[in-house]
């Protein structure tokens, strides 16, 4: 996933974001959940209010016409 968004971004601010978080994600998955996987009823909560933010990210970005300011250059 890694190689591909480094390959298809659309800018460096997308590499300095993504490409590290994908990494951090994999790390923590293997220290945190790799032997045994954590109860649903302890992930939902914290799921949901990522979801949540992620969801108001998308609105503001719509809302404020991300898209047509900063059009994707390829």
């Amino acid at each position: 996933m890694a190689t591909t968004f480094t390959l298809l971004s659309s800018g460096p601010s997308l590499l300095v974001t993504f490409v590290p978080g994908v990494a951090l994600a994999y790390a923590l998955f293997w220290t945190t959940c790799w032997r045994q996987m954590p109860e649903p009823s302890r992930i939902l909560p914290i799921y949901l209010i990522a979801l949540a933010v992620q969801f108001l990210h998308f609105t503001e970005e719509y809302l404020t016409r991300f898209d047509i300011r900063f059009p994707r250059s390829v």
